[in-house]
Order: C-alpha cells, then structure tokens, then sequence
C-alpha cells in the first residue's frame, strides 16, 4: 500500500483495495510499551535466540516505526481494516499482541478488531472447519468481503440509472426484535451459496400468520440495502396484485411499451410484465425481490414462477403460511415459528415500552410468564399485548411488575370468556391466546370509541391491504343515492354508526369531513389492530383480518349490515368513476380486490347474495346488484367464483330484488332480465326460449320513462333485440335470421341520439357478428360489414376494441367465401398489431389464429400460432385457473401446434381433431356430450400423446376437485325459473297481465327442460367415473403394447371386455361422454407405430362401440364415422377382408353422396365421410397398403367422373393420389387408362375447359414429383406434352421439366432428346418474335 503512493506502478493495487485483515499484527505498542518492544517480543519468540543488536535495532522503532509513522498513516483512512489479536498469554513471553496493540485506530466503521481465544503462535492455526475459532474468523472475513462487494455495487450504482428500490423508511416495526438464528439461516441460504447457482436463489419462508414472516425479510432487505442491493417488495396476495405490484415497477423504471400509451399505467399489460421481468434479469448489481404473502389457492400456486425473472445475479425472497408453494417453485424453505423464549421477552419489553435496566428477576419472571407463556412466544399477539400495557395499563400509578400482573390478569378473565363463546377455526389453526389477545384490544376500542371499534369490523369486508379512503369520500357523496336506490337507511340501524364517519364538515354541506374517520383510524392503529399508509390507506394483518368476522364479538346481524353497506359502498365506487371519465380502469383495479374479497367473505358468512324461500325478499337491490357484476369482469374474480358461476347468481339476484323493490318496469329491473336471459342464452337448447322472452319484454320498453337515473328505454329495447338475434342463429333459417338483423340495425340506427354512443356501437357490432358467426348470406352481410368498418374507424379510431371484432367478422366472411389470401391478410394484420389478449380481444386473437390454423402450413407458421395459443393459455391460466376450460382448449391447441413442428412421422401419432371437436359437436347438434368434458378428455389425450405423462395425473386431480364447487345444471335452472316467476308476479301487480303470461311460459319451458338434465349425476361423480375410465384405458394401452411383442392376446381381450362392460354398466347419462372417450382413445393407438401391423383391440369390441356410438350420435354424427373408419382398419390388420371391404364400400358411398349433394346446394358445414376417408387413406399409405389405398380411390373416381367429369377439381383430387400410387405399385396401364380418359377433353374441349385440365394434370405431375415418383411423373409429363395442344412456351417448360426427370431416371439418351426438343422450339420461339418485330 505504501510502494502505491510512492510508486505510480503500484497505485492500482492501492485504489482497487478495499481492505486488509491483520492476525496478530502489532500497529502500536501496548500495555506502555513502544511498538519497538512489541515487535522485538514478537523476533524472541520467533528467533528463539536473536541477537541483542537486533533486538535493540527493533526496540527503539529505528526503521519500521518510522516508515509506518511517515507513509502509512496518510493512507490508512482510506482502507477498512479487520484485526485479531490473541486474548491468551504465550508461555514465559507473556501476552505479545494484545486489543491495543492490534487497533490502528480508525474513524467510524472503518476498523474492526476481534479477539480470538489463542496465543500469538496458535492465532491463524485451526484444527478442521468444525474449530470455534475458524468459524468466528470466516464468519467475519466473509462479511468483510461481502462488504466489500457492496462497496463497489454503491460505487458502480452511482454511475447507472438507479433500479426503482422499495423504500424501507418506516417500514421496519420500531419494536422489532432481530431473531439471529433464522437471519443467519436466510443469510446462509440466500448469500453464501449464490456462487454456485446459475439463476436467482430462491427461498420459502413460510410460517403461520402473525409469526413476523414479513418483518424478518423486511430486516434482510434493510441489510442487503446497505450492501448495495437493488431491491422491491411485491404483493403477491393474489395475482392481480402481483402484475399491479410488476407494472409499478415498469411505469417507475420507464418500461411501459409505447403502444399502451394510450392505456391506463397501471392496466394489467402482460407484455409491460414480461418486459420488467427481462429489465431486472439483466441487472448487473445484485437485487433482490420479496413476493410477500403469496396465500392464493393450490390450483393457482403453480403460476407464480411465471412472475419470477431469470439472471444470476438475484435472490428471490417468497413468503407464505402454504409451505407446497416450494416445490412449484423451486424454492429452499426456510420456517419461522414462534421466537425463542428470549426473543419473545424482549419483543414484549420493547412493545410495552419497558427499560430492561429498570426490571428485577420477579418482573423479567412476569415477562416470561406473558410472552413465552400466555401468548405462546407468538410475535403479533406479543407486540399487540405490548401496546395493551402501553396504553392501557398506567406506568404513571404503577410499576412495571404491577402492570404485568394487572395485564395477565386481565388476559386470564378475557380470554376464558371468549373460548367459552367461540371455537372457531381460528382458534383451532392459531390456538387460543392470540385469540384472546385480540380480543382484549377490541373491547377497549369499544369502551373507548364504539364507532372505531364498528369501523374496525366493517373494515373485515375488505381486502386487508390498502383499504383507501377515498372508499368513503365517494360514498358521502353517494348518501342520498344509496338511501333512495339501495334502501339502506343510515340513519336507522344497524347502519346508524357510520353517520358518524360520513359526516359532512361543520357550515359546509355536501362536503365531507374526514377527521372523524382518522381519528378512529388513529386509535386503532394505536393498538396495533391496523396500519396506516400513505394515501392514507389502511391494512391489517390477515389473521386479525379474518378475527374481525367471528360471531363473538359481532352478531349475524351485524355481520350482515356490515357486509350490505361494504357492497353498496363499492358498488358507488364504479359508477362514480365511470361517470366522471369513461376511461375509468385505474381506479376499476383499486377497489376491486375489495369488491372479490367482500362477495367472499358475504357468500361465507351471510345470506345477502342467496335465495332463500319461494318468495325471496333479497335485502340488496337490483341496481346494486347490476353494478357489481358489471364491476367482476372477469380479470379480477378469483377462479372459485368463476366456477361457481357468481356472475349468472348475481343477475338472478338482480331479477328477483328489482321484481320485489322496484316493480317489473324499472330499468334497472328490465337490465337484470336481460343479463338473465343471455346466462339462460348460453344453454343451446334454450335459444328459442330465450328468443321469446325477448320478445315478450320487448313490449313492456315502450312505458319506460326515456331516461331516468336507474336506466335508459332505447338502451333496454336494442339490448332485447341483440338477444333476439344472438338467439336466432340457433333456431332461425337464414331468411329469418336476416330479417331480425335487418329489423335490429334499423331501430338503433332511428334511435341512435337516445342511447350512450359507446353502447350504440357495441350493440350494433355484436348483432352483426351473429351473422357472421351462423354464416348466413356472407356476401351480402361483407358489404354492410365493409361499410360498417369505415364509420367505426372514423368514429372509435382504428385500435379500438369493437374495430379490431369487425375487421375478423369481414375476415371471416372473406374464409367463408372463398376468398382466402385476403383472409388471411387480415387475420396475420390482426395477429400482428393487436395491441392486447385480453378480454375481447383475445376472442379475436384466438378467432384470429384458429381462422388461420385452417389454412396455414410450414414451420413458421405453425410456430406464430403456436406462440399465440401458449400466450392466450397463460393468460387464461393467470386469470381463470389452470383448469378452466378456456385455458385447458388453448393447452390443447398449443400441444397440436406444437405436434405439427415435429418431424412427420412423429406428427403423425398426434391424435386428430384435437379442437375441433366442439365444432362437430356444434354441427351434430348432439346434446348429449358437454364440450367441457370433451375439452377436458381432449387434454389428457394430448398430454399423453406429446409424452407429458406427469400432466395427466395433476390435470384430472384438479378437474375434479374443481368439480365440487359446480353448481348443477338443475340448481341453476331451478334458479332460472324462480327469478322469471318472481318477474310475472310483479307484472301481475303492476297490471302487465299479457308480459306476465309469457314470462311463466318461458319458466314452464325451462322446468320441462330441466327435466331433461335431471337424474344426473353431479359433475364431480361424472368426471371421478371418467378418470377411472381413463386409467383403464391407459391400462390397456400399455398390456396391448407389450401384447405386441408377446402375443397374449387373451388378456388383451378380457381388459377390453371389462371396459366395455364398466361403459354398459354406468348410468344412461354417463354413458355417451364414456362412448366418446373410448372410440377417440382406441382411435389413437391405431396411429401409433406399435400398432401399424398388430392391432391393440378386437374387431368385436370395436363393433359393440360402434352399436353404441349409433345409439347415442347417430348414424350421420362423425363419431359414428370415426369408429366405422376404425373399425375398417382393425378388420384389415386381423385378415377380415370382407367385412373391410363392406364398410370400406359404405365410407366411399357416403364420400360420393357428400360431393354430390354439395354440387347441388346442400350445406355441409363439415364433410364427415370425406374427413374419415382421409383418415383411413393415411393409416392405410403408413401400412404400405398401396392396393387397398387405389381400390378406394378408383371408385370415388369413376362416380365422381361421371357426375363432374375428369377435369373437375372434385375428380382431379383423387386422380393424383391415385396415379401417386399406380407409380408406387409400377402399375403403368393404369396411369395410361387414367389419361386416356382425359384425351376427349383435348380433343374436343375448349379453351377453357383444356387450360383447367393442363392445369389439373400439372399438379399430378407435382403431386408425384413431391413423394419422388418420378416414372409417374414422366409418364404422365409426356403424355400432356404429346396430347395436351399446348402453346410453344409451355411446351418448352414440359420439356425442360422432363430432362429433370429423365436424368433423375438415369436415362441420358431421353435428356438429350428432350434437350434437342427444347432448344429446337426455343429457336422457333426466337424466330417468330424477329417475324413479330
């Protein structure tokens, strides 16, 4: 260090050094001696027997005390310094470096000197790793360097943008007691094993709540901060707050793509995420991320790793009481639980204020007795008990052993009246003195300030984060509002305490006054029961959180208008934003955690959101209602709710409650029957139901007022008439279907000044979709689309939502149409600039990208659907759950997508028609099958065929237990017909005799229908019957594969046998879905290679299915088709050749009919014998059966030529497979009977009719030349060169193409000749055009 100030070579080494570590180094002499003395002691002990000259020389600080003194010094501020020095004497030579003698005595931090139990000579010697002494001097020597690798991190931050750290001002309890072990295990996990991971550490800490998780991480991150970490808390309570938590971070570090500009900045943008995530991953600094009480429910755990960056450079910090959530995400566990009984003591002193020095052993004894004793050494219950004696407990009248007592007193009276009153699950999870704790803080907020402590049980309703206050400032300016649309009196109780907080400020009316509120705010703060933010907002620990809503401390009653007023009060919220900005989505995603957590909670503990009796009286009103299932869009609902289909109860609720408060001809009410009848609308076989209904109510709209502050008349009317038409495409013939369109634009078009302009559109853009999607007229309907689109980009702009569904409507049209390239133009325009895939637009993502999957071949195609497919599937899965159906039907075409980018014949052995299933289904009409169970089979079938065995088994798992939470179909419809009966009752009271007739129509029809899905199963014995299944057939798989090579057929047999007789055996309505899963699984294996010679099952047992497959679908329906194809193969591989032949006839029959009636105008929205044709075609080519393959080929041929001759592209199809295969078996007659047939055409066709057979006949010589048959080529090549009256310049390209052939053939006297004839036409070619010039 010295040679670096003197010497310019060396300074480097000088300013890149951060420190230095000193064993026994003398820096000044001690105990009085010079620094002289010590080092001669030092050379005596080393040099048994220096010379006196030395000794001397080193005694007077000649030359080493000199130089230390003159050039050391300056430098030494400038380094950190750690020293040891020995606490042991060395034999006769006494102490040699003791604490003096090793201090330099820097300033500040600069200097650290430890005492190591050891004589000089033993200092830095050590026995093994396991030696005291050695873990004292690593432990220290690894956080010096550690602090050194802080130091420049700080240095290197400096000079960079910074990373948008969490401040921890204030954020650390003031009353925080370090708990040593679990910090140095954290520290252990997180920083002394980083050098050997390749990404982020990651680690669980999870522990029971209240057990100081987050304050543990918080004093890590306080630390790693001083190191120079970048750092960010995130919440991840539940995933809408984790992207919120991830975007604020992007908005803050300037991430947020500029194509969301015009989006709100906190919008959930999953592109915004993925670009936060990829920004922290490439800091070069350390940085650490703490996702702080990840408790969401098992089937959502899995998505939290999507939310993790990549990077090595970071630590991953998870908190959580569900210690699972490891292995879905990879994580080392670290377990708080309860603090050591010294730690519990020295929370309680600390919370309760006590000085330590002031305690004798009797008061540190009661201490104990609370702490570590009473509440368990539980860290919540011990600092809330600190803050009971703190404030509650005089220190003025009495000491501190008199206040503990008096506390445990207290403690002891309280809590065995509250176990007497309440055995909760809280009591039983979190044991019954933290019960008590609270409960003792409570009741002195309720002597002290009743309406603080009703505050506090409201606020159980909520989130428990970020409650805001801006919550209560909107509903003071809703009062009047909510007493004359809501029924909720506050004046009146129970409600009457929140006067109280809504009071308006003193000479002001109309403006509120918050201090009441913050002042209760501040007294429960006070006894730890809330925290307070900026904002302000307020939180409370989840566990007193969920306390708030026992029953022994608030009555049912209580409860009850506690939750009422938590769902007016947001529901307030939306329409006051929405009305002051039509753009309100920021504050839409502030309060709606509230609203999720508040139905929640009011489902659990109340009767506010059921039906109860034969005339309900529901307490919330309709309009309330309405605004809350506008508010639950679906990204904010949890799964379970979307599961147990909230949103459709809610519009039953609103039916019922505006049918009993408001009568049958408020707006509100005729809004509710509407969303009604589009829930009843989503069962198929209730359009027409719902078509009339519609148009029952449509003669009650005519009485609305024109608008009033519940709704608007134009807006009920088109509303009715979108109904109408949605439910027309499903009942009505084209003709009809148009003239209710016609009639529906019309009337919002006359009426279009009277509605909001956003709803106008939105209307108008769904109706005339309907028609796109029923496929009615698709020429005329382009035209108005084409118009339609120009308004609405001139109107909205063209990025906007309701465009964006017209552009793939007119897309559609154009498939539809035959006009495909400007199809798929728009669709690849919309694939590539839509701005989201959320809500509506993903629809048009996914129509988008399912529209292009018909058309689209290659590798890079395959891959951007596949990118797109796996993007919806993630965002489904992030906002529905992994086993929603949406979510489950884009796995299913990720996985299909992905099969088609394997090599061909891996491709191959993907089961067909993955996904397009349910377009069958629609078309057969068969309400037999549920496209929910097909999707869910669809899964497994895909998993196992893509070799994602270990899929399988969570998949069914949580399919089915999600099940549990299904309502039955019946239970929903039973609730379908009470809310249309309460409606009739209510036009009855109100004199609309002739609506209410038509309403109780509409129930009966429903009750009968129900009838039919009654006697079912529930869906969760439905789905554990079809696992079962599935595993036997899975079962069967494997012995058939082995089978293969064995040849124990008889197994096989009986496995199969008893399948057939589970299927036989279950209930009628069971039945088809089990048919269905059979036939489309033994389907599978026949594509397999292990099946190709041998086949997995009997011809018998598929002939059982194919009976039923006929019993349950019929003989038109594909299922009946696939089996009969599957059956035709089985019957070939076993020998059978007859009754191969005999269905082989019938599919070809069937193929010729299709074709046939085609040509004549039948509509066939799929050719079900020309898809099973195909399919036993390629299983037939992957066997290597070229004969069986021609036989069907030539008769579709034959009857295919005499109906629309050779030259038609219905024959020409067939022709080139077949001549595909004549080259393969080398059976050339046939080629050339086949040509001869097409000579007439040249002979004596015209112009037209010979250019589409020259044409035709290209792509046989293409098709051939594509799978290397190339004498056919050549053969069939050189019969159109010398009969197809060809002009010059295509002859000289036949020619040219058959020198390629010929020489491929290994022929050169034919290269030569046809070289010879193309040069001869090209000198004719050159000679007429000088002739022409």
């Amino acid at each position: 260090m010295v040679l670096g100030r003197l010497d310019t070579r060396y300074a480097p080494v000088t300013k890149t050094t951060y420190g230095m570590v000193f064993f026994g180094t003398p820096h000044r002499g001690g105990n009085n001696a010079g620094l002289g003395e010590v080092i001669a002691s030092i050379a005596r002990f080393a040099l048994r027997k220096p010379t006196n000259d030395y000794l001397n020389v080193l005694r007077h600080n000649s030359f080493l005390a000199e130089v230390l003194r003159k050039n050391f010094k300056p430098l030494q501020d400038d380094f950190h310094v750690l020293s040891f020095f020995e606490t042991l004497p060395m034999g006769k030579a006494g102490m040699i470096v003791d604490k003096e003698s090793a201090e330099l005595g820097l300033s500040g931090a600069k200097e650290t000197v430890i005492g190591i139990e050891a004589d000089h000579s033993n200092i830095c010697k050590f026995e093994s790793q396991d030696d005291e002494k050695y873990k004292l001097v690593s432990k220290a020597i690894c956080q010096f360097v550690r602090e050194a690798i802080g130091s420049w991190a700080m240095r290197a931050k400096e000079t960079k943008a910074a990373f948008p750290s969490t401040d921890l001002t204030n954020q650390l309890s003031p009353y925080y007691v370090s708990r040593e072990g679990l910090t140095q295990e954290l520290d252990r996990m997180l920083v002394q094993g980083e050098q050997a991971q390749e990404g982020p550490k990651i680690v669980l800490v999870y522990g029971q709540a209240g057990f100081g998780k987050t304050q543990l991480v918080r004093d890590f991150a306080r630390k790693q901060l001083k190191y120079g970490s970048a750092f960010r808390w995130l919440d991840a309570s539940d995933v809408g707050k984790l992207k919120k938590s991830l975007l604020d971070i992007a908005e803050e570090a300037g991430l947020i793509p500029e194509r969301f500009a015009v989006e709100p900045k906190d919008s959930w943008s999953e592109k915004s995420i993925r670009e936060t995530l990829r920004f922290i991953g490439e800091i070069q600094q350390k940085w650490l991320l703490i996702y702080d009480n990840f408790d969401v429910s098992e089937n959502e755990s899995t998505l939290l790793r999507n939310f993790f960056p990549s990077g090595s450079h970071g630590q991953i910090i998870v908190t959580s009481r569900n210690r699972s959530v490891a292995s879905d995400i990879d994580a080392e566990c670290l377990h708080v639980e309860s603090m050591t009984d010294q730690e519990a003591v020295e929370l309680l002193g600390k919370s309760a204020k006590m000085n330590p020095r002031e305690l004798d052993s009797q008061a540190r004894d009661l201490q104990r007795q609370i702490a570590a004793g009473l509440l368990g050494s539980h860290p919540l219950a011990i600092a809330q008990a600190g803050a009971y004696i703190r404030n509650l407990i005089s220190s003025s009248t009495l000491g501190a052993e008199e206040r503990l007592r008096e506390y445990i007193m207290r403690f002891t009276a309280r809590e065995a009246e509250m176990l007497n009153a309440q055995n909760g699950s809280l009591v039983r999870e979190y044991g019954r003195s933290i019960i008590a704790s609270w409960d003792l803080s409570f009741r002195n907020v309720l002597d002290k300030n009743p309406v603080a402590a009703r505050l506090f049980l409201f606020l159980g309703f909520l989130h428990h984060t970020n409650i805001p206050q801006d919550l209560f400032a909107r509903a003071h300016d809703s009062k009047r509002e909510i007493q004359t649309q809501d029924g909720v009196i506050l004046e009146d109780k129970p409600y009457s305490w929140m006067q109280d907080v809504l009071v308006d400020e003193h000479g002001h009316s109309g403006e509120w006054d918050a201090s009441n509120l913050r002042h209760c705010m501040g007294i429960l703060e006070s006894y730890s029961l809330i925290r307070i933010t900026k904002g302000p907002q307020y939180s409370i620990h989840p566990l007193v959180h969920a306390w708030t809503r026992l029953g022994n401390i608030a009555s049912a009653e209580d409860l009850e208008a506690n939750a009422h007023l938590a769902l007016v009060f947001l529901s307030r919220v939306g329409i006051v934003d929405y009305q002051r900005s039509p753009r309100g989505k920021a504050v839409h995603l502030k309060f709606i955690s509230h609203l999720e957590s508040c139905i929640r909670f009011a489902q659990k503990q109340t009767t506010l959101l059921e039906l109860r009796g034969a005339q309900p009286q529901p307490k919330l009103r309709s309009r309330c209602l309405l605004e809350l299932h506008r508010l639950l869009d679906g990204q904010a609902l949890n799964w379970e709710m979307k599961v147990q289909q909230l949103r459709a109860n809610l519009a039953v609720l609103a039916t019922v409650s505006g049918s009993v408060h408001d009568g049958l001809d408020c707006p509100s009410t005729l809004k509710a029957i509407c969303l009604l009848l589009k829930y009843i609308r989503i069962y198929n076989s209730c359009a027409d139901v719902v078509a009339e209904l519609s148009a029952v109510m449509l003669s009650l709209t005519p009485s609305l007022p024109t608008r009033d502050e519940r709704g608007n008349r134009a807006e009920a009317h088109l509303e009715f008439l979108h109904l109408i038409t949605s439910a027309l495409m499903h009942t009505a013939t084209p003709d009809e279907f148009d003239d209710a369109e016609i009639q529906a634009l019309k009337w919002a078009d006359d009426h279009r000044g009277e509605m909001n302009p956003g709803f106008y559109l939105s209307r108008k853009v769904y109706i005339m979709n309907f028609g796109v999607l029923a496929g009615f007229n698709l020429a005329e309907r382009l035209l108005r689309l084409t118009e339609f689109l120009v308004e609405l980009e001139a109107e909205l702009g063209e990025e906007s939502t309701l465009t964006w569904i017209i552009r793939c409507a007119i897309g559609r049209c154009l498939m539809k149409t035959g006009k495909k390239a400007e199809a798929v133009s728009i669709f690849k325009g919309i694939l590539d600039q839509c701005p989201t895939l959320e809500s509506d637009m993903g629809f048009v993502v996914k129509a988008a990208s399912y529209a292009l999957g018909t058309v689209f071949t290659g590798d890079k195609s395959y891959r951007d659907l596949l990118n797109i497919h796996r993007s919806l599937k993630e965002i489904n899965a992030a906002e529905l759950g992994p086993y929603h159906m949406d979510t489950l039907q884009e796995k299913n075409s990720e996985l299909s997508y992905e099969s088609k980018l394997l090599p061909y014949e891996q491709s191959h052995e993907f089961p067909y028609m993955i996904g397009f299933n349910s377009i069958f289904l629609s078309t057969d009409q068969n309400a037999c099958l549920e496209q929910g169970d097909i999707t869910i089979l669809e899964s497994a079938l895909s998993c196992k065929a893509s070799g994602r065995e270990s899929e399988i088994g969570p998949l069914w798992d949580g399919i089915v237990d999600q099940s549990k939470l299904l309502p039955s179909t019946e239970s929903l419809f039973q609730s379908f017909t009470l809310a249309l009966e309460t409606a009739a009752a209510a036009g009855d009271r109100q004199g609309y005799h002739s609506i209410s007739s038509g309403l109780r129509k509409g129930s009966e029809t429903l009750r009968a229908r129900m009838l039919t899905h009654g006697g079912r199963e529930s869906k969760f014995e439905e789905l554990k019957r079809l696992r079962n299944l599935w595993y036997r057939l899975t079962t069967l798989h494997e012995a058939a594969d082995a089978s293969s090579n064995s040849g124990d057929a008889s197994r096989i047999a009986s496995m199969a046998e008893s399948i057939y007789s589970d299927v036989g055996n279950a209930p009628v309505r069971a039945q088809p879905t089990m048919v269905w899963l059979v036939t489309n699984y033994i389907m599978w294996l026949f594509q397999l290679k292990p099946f190709r010679k041998t086949s997995p099952v009997s011809p018998s047992f598929l002939e059982n299915f194919r009976k039923m497959n006929l019993k349950y679908f019929g003989a038109e329906s594909i299922m009946t088709y696939r089996i009969m194809g599957t059956l035709t193969l089985c019957y070939r591989m076993v020998g059978r050749e007859e009754p191969a032949i005999r269905l082989e006839d019938e599919i070809t029959k069937q193929r010729i009919r299709e074709g046939i009636e085609v040509s004549r105008g039948v509509t066939y929205r799929r050719l079900k014998a020309a898809w099973t044709m195909e399919t036993l075609v390629n299983a037939y080519k992957r066997r290597e059966w070229y004969t069986e393959t021609v036989r069907l080929f030539e008769i579709v041929i034959e009857a295919f030529k005499k109906h629309f001759g050779i030259a038609a592209e219905e024959t020409m199809v067939y022709v080139r497979f077949a001549i595909e295969l004549y080259g393969r078996l080398e059976m050339d007659e046939k080629i050339d009977e086949v040509l001869e047939t097409m000579l007439p055409v040249f002979q004596e066709g015209g112009d037209e009719q010979q250019q589409r057979l020259t044409d035709q006949i290209t792509s046989v010589v293409k098709r051939c030349s594509n799978t290397k048959q190339d004498a056919a080529a050549h053969r069939v090549l050189l019969w159109l060169t010398t009969n197809g009256n060809l002009n010059i310049a295509s002859k000289i390209v036949c020619l040219r193409d058959l020198e390629i052939f010929a020489g491929r053939l290994g022929k050169d006297d034919l290269v030569r000749k046809y070289s010879e004839e193309r040069a001869a036409c090209e000198r004719q070619t050159a000679d007429l055009e000088q002739s022409n010039a």
